[in-house]
């Protein structure tokens, strides 16, 4: 067990950003600045337990930006304004020579972290984003933008390909600019009070209450959920012992020894990208849908299902999220998918069907394009990106993992 002193010191004169025993750390590890926001009701003193892992590991730059409207538990109005000035201070004035840094949130921290990531201009200052125990209400998918085109040439792809669409077809947008930052997202996998029922699974906070009161099923049921996982970022889901328990997550070592392994780039990354859609329909319906999809058992989005006009070709900008973001040990060679269309339909007898197995090689990184149809004769086209976690924390006790190669005839 580390020392758990809290020994926090303001580095700013007007920002509240405060540093985490500033003395050097033996056998220091080059790393970039790590930057903690607390959850609501709470202070930089909830950091504690984690900074004193990080110190003894070796990691020096630790820091805190302590909000007063999370630690009253009130709206946070002018949030982004303090992270962005704070971001700012450590890269151009504490820490000159580092260009990313590493953003770790607790809960309604966590949420701001977040929402500052998406709407930041500069996303890429921003290397890895850790979320813990996060109340996320929603993803990005059923926002984006649709806009309509028509059949005919459409724009070049590159300075020689043209294509001609002979169908009617829209293209979905993104929200956001796409980025390279590493996100993160570590949730329990039991759901409680603290979530304020916003955390989306099987149950939420009420259907919980509900069932817990039942007497034919309280003594069973113990609140397990799939959480709601963002489609963006690799999920990583921890057991707790108590429904009430997310706010202990970010001292909890487990979630310590994963964020280390994320940031020594200890794992692959497998995003599942839709590239092409286009819904077949044997009868006359003006609308088809809705349907889901499941990865590897869980539905993603965990929030969103797809309608589509018959016929009508859905085209996906590379910048729109991923469907799923898996990961997987660089030790790893390969790595199967599990991919179900679920048809959400009453229309029983006519539900269409899709059921595949997809193996990738991880150790070719890069993408590659899968073209498939379910039993209605919809066409499918999907893009899987293969890529390392990029390696942020250098440590030279740990050598660079590398998968063996089977030997054989």
């Amino acid at each position: 067990m580390p020392n758990l002193s809290t020994r926090w010191q303001q580095v700013h004169p007007t920002l509240p950003i405060y540093q985490y025993d500033p003395t050097p750390a033996t056998k220091a590890k080059a790393c970039p600045p790590i930057l903690m926001l607390h959850s609501s009701l709470s202070s930089r003193r909830s950091w504690g337990v984690m900074s004193a892992y990080f110190k003894e590991y070796g990691l020096e730059k630790l820091y805190a930006l302590e909000l007063s409207e999370l630690q009253n538990g009130l709206p946070p109005r002018q949030v982004f304004q303090e992270l962005e000035s704070t971001i700012d201070f450590l890269l151009n004035d504490r820490h000159p020579r580092d260009q990313r840094i590493i953003l770790i949130g607790h809960g309604t921290g966590g949420l701001v972290a977040y929402r500052y990531w998406q709407a930041s201009k500069q996303p890429n200052t921003i290397g890895a984003l850790f979320v813990i125990g996060t109340p996320h209400d929603t993803t990005v998918f059923p926002l984006l933008p649709e806009e309509v085109g028509r059949k005919g040439p459409i724009p070049p792809i590159d300075a020689k390909t043209t294509m001609t669409i002979p169908i009617n077809f829209s293209k979905i947008r993104a929200l956001y600019a796409s980025s390279s930052t590493l996100v993160i997202n570590i949730i329990g996998h039991q759901i409680g009070p603290d979530f304020d029922g916003v955390v989306r699974g099987e149950h939420t906070s009420i259907a919980f209450e509900h069932l817990s009161q039942n007497p034919n099923i309280r003594d069973t049921f113990d609140g397990t959920i799939n959480g709601l996982r963002l489609p963006e970022a690799v999920n990583e889901v921890f057991r707790v012992h108590r429904q009430n328990e997310h706010f202990r997550l970010n001292k909890d070592k487990r979630v310590f020894d994963f964020i280390l392994s994320c940031l020594r780039g200890e794992y692959y990354q497998v995003k599942l990208k839709l590239v092409g859609l286009q819904l077949k329909s044997t009868g006359n319906n003006d609308l088809i849908g809705p349907i889901a999809f499941e990865v590897n058992g869980n539905r993603m989005p965990a929030d969103s299902a797809f309608y589509g006009e018959p016929n009508h070709l859905y085209l996906f900008e590379d910048s729109v999220p991923p469907l799923c973001t898996l990961h997987y040990p660089v030790t790893n060679i390969s790595c199967a998918i599990t991919l179900h269309l679920k048809d959400l339909s009453n229309q029983r007898g006519k539900r269409r069907r899709m059921y595949t197995r997809l193996y990738i090689p991880l150790r070719q990184e890069g993408s590659i394009a899968h073209a498939m149809q379910d039993s209605e004769g919809s066409d499918y086209t999907w893009r899987i990106v293969v890529e390392r976690m990029p390696r942020l924390l250098h440590d030279p006790a740990i050598p660079d993992l590398r998968p063996e190669l089977p030997r054989g005839i």
